[in-house]
């Protein structure tokens, strides 16, 4: 069973807002919003990305949209696909394996850059 968590995208403002920085998620009566600890803003136009799970080969917590350095040199999306999380390189996809998971270097919402260029592959 894996831990059930969430980072949420500000839409408004463009920026990630860590798990540890929310205080309470609403949906009710076609509502959603979100409150931020400490602050009680209400931020309403967000989306949620959820927790993979599992931790890169530094213990970082991997979330849906990151982007991953392999040990081969090629940069990996992770999303949601049939029902697993999965690396996306190119049009193939990859289920995610504990031992295959290198580490996080940024995620698609901040460091969309990550992402173009030479196959996939790291830019210099």
């Amino acid at each position: 069973m894996r831990e059930i968590k969430f980072r949420v995208l500000d839409k408004k403002k463009n920026r990630l807002i860590m798990p540890e920085e929310i205080c309470r998620l609403h949906f009710n009566e076609g509502l959603c919003y979100c409150v931020l600890l400490w602050t009680d803003e209400m931020v309403m136009d967000f989306e949620l990305i959820d927790f993979t799970g599992l931790k890169d080969k530094n213990s970082k917590e991997i979330y849906e949209g990151d982007i991953l350095l392999n040990d081969g040199g090629k940069i990996d999306e992770v999303i949601f696909h049939q029902g697993c999380f999965c690396y996306k390189l190119g049009d193939r996809r990859y289920h995610i394996f504990d031992n295959t998971i290198g580490g996080v270097i940024g995620n698609i919402y901040e460091n969309p850059e990550l992402l173009l260029g030479n196959g996939g592959k790291r830019r210099n």
